[in-house]
């Protein structure tokens, strides 16, 4: 049966339509989790959203709360050469030990090394928890970095 068979008519002004962008509002314990993780990683004060991409040099971290949690994903600014080699050592940092507990990913996309970490919002974790895994996880990319530059070098 063709896929167009499964769509479903959603009359336009109806009520069951979804913005693509429309996002559930982020709880006020995530907003006052993600100031206080800006303020440990002595950022200037900013307004919290529910996304948002900071630069941490040679890293950015970019962020996205709703009501399943938040997400936190670190990657390196500039594209690496042959970045998936490094897929292996990234995977390493996917144990709960390593984390703290948090769930993290790992990807290669774009050229760019990439961690992922997804504390839930049903946890009871604390900004210094997610602190301690933005810690590890942009070591390692900071050391990604560094061999690539050593790698670059004439």
């Amino acid at each position: 049966m063709p896929a167009a068979a499964f769509r479903t008519f959603t009359p336009p002004g109806s009520l069951c339509q979804l913005d693509a962008n429309a996002r559930p509002p982020m709880d006020t314990q995530t907003q006052r989790k993600l100031e206080l993780l800006f303020e440990l990683l002595a950022l200037p004060p900013q307004r919290v959203v529910p996304r948002m991409r900071i630069a941490l040099a040679p890293c950015v971290l970019m962020t996205e709360a709703d009501t399943h949690g938040v997400t936190l994903v670190l990657a390196l600014i500039h594209r690496v050469e042959r970045a998936q080699r490094w897929l292996p050592l990234l995977m390493q940092t996917c144990a709960p030990e390593w984390s703290f507990g948090i769930p993290v990913r790992a990807c290669v996309a774009q050229g760019r090394p990439m961690l992922i970490a997804s504390p839930p919002a049903s946890a009871n974790f604390q900004a210094v928890e997610w602190l301690s895994c933005v810690t590890r996880m942009r070591r390692l990319l900071e050391r990604i970095d560094a061999q690539q530059q050593r790698e670059t070098r004439p």
